[in-house]
């Protein structure tokens, strides 16, 4: 889960506020070894520090001797096509990409791209 682990826990830290607390309505803490945080103002403490510091690091919280280093990233979605694909086909192609990227990103926790 997203609270033990640090890719979990780095995504959560770029949450805006109100989708946060929506993820903390919804997913109750629950402990997966005695170092997995399962207080929810302990974890927003941590997670402010992680949006802070740009990283995220977890030990034995998901499982016993593991430990974890994540940074997030932010990506793109393109393709390459001729220049005569791209001008006939452009709303086609538009729509498929956002609807694709769309798609990525709700996976990936959010339900809007903001650049």
């Amino acid at each position: 889960p997203a609270y033990a682990s640090a890719s979990g826990k780095v995504l959560l830290a770029e949450l805006p506020e109100a989708r946060l607390e929506d993820w903390f309505q919804h997913c109750p803490l629950k402990s997966l070894t005695n170092k997995t945080i399962v207080e929810p103002e302990q974890l927003k403490d941590q997670l402010a520090q992680i949006h802070e510091v740009g990283y995220a690091t977890t030990s034995d919280e998901l499982s016993y001797q593991e430990s974890c280093l994540a940074v997030p990233i932010r990506a793109a979605l393109s393709f390459s096509v001729s220049t005569n694909a791209f001008n006939e086909r452009f709303h086609e192609l538009l729509s498929e990409l956002t609807l694709l990227g769309g798609l990525v990103s709700s996976e990936l926790g959010y339900s809007s791209i903001d650049i």
